[in-house]
């Protein structure tokens, strides 16, 4: 998907340079880090939660909490890089702009088309921690005489129908620029 995104904004800039990450390969190579450093939040550390012999241990707060802002550093970096050539309207190599910041605005139809799909595909991303984080706020807020250790069906079926929709969203949409593309 991150390889996708990188070629789809380079296809509607003219192949600009991506910063902090120049390399869409680099992006590419974070992404299992992020997504194992997220497993620790929710495999290994049970989301922070308590368990039957009591409150969450230390151990199990720097592990979680620890490894979900590892994840979304990573994620927020790749995201940035991702969309840095957008943001900033930067001009391709070779390309002399003549407006007085030195930007390149893209004009084609068939490239501000690319760019927004680019913008939604990107910004969906957004949603998967923010399910993280309500799932977890849900969750606090059951009653603390069960000490938190069960999670209630309409919180599952919050987060299956959440992430259900984000990947039908960012990753089917995919796609969607590749299937309509005129170039």
């Amino acid at each position: 998907m991150v390889l996708e995104l990188y070629d789809l904004i380079d296809s509607a800039t003219g192949g600009a340079d991506h910063h902090p990450i120049e390399s869409k390969y680099w992006s590419a190579a974070m992404m299992p880090l992020m997504v194992g450093l997220g497993g620790l939040h929710r495999f290994f550390a049970n989301e922070v939660r308590s368990g039957k012999a009591g409150m969450a241990s230390k151990e199990q707060w720097w592990l979680g909490y620890g490894g979900f802002i590892m994840s979304c550093v990573i994620f927020g970096l790749v995201v940035a890089s991702i969309l840095d050539p957008l943001v900033a309207e930067r001009c391709a190599d070779g390309v002399v702009s003549t407006r007085a910041d030195e930007t390149c605005p893209i004009t084609d139809a068939n490239l501000k088309n690319d760019r927004t799909a680019a913008y939604i595909l990107t910004l969906t991303w957004i949603g998967y921690p923010m399910v993280v984080i309500a799932t977890s706020i849900m969750q606090a807020l059951q009653c603390p005489e069960d000490g938190h250790t069960k999670t209630y069906a309409y919180i599952s079926f919050f987060k299956d129908l959440s992430y259900g929709l984000l990947d039908v969203a960012s990753k089917g949409g995919a796609c969607f620029p590749r299937a309509v593309s005129v170039h």
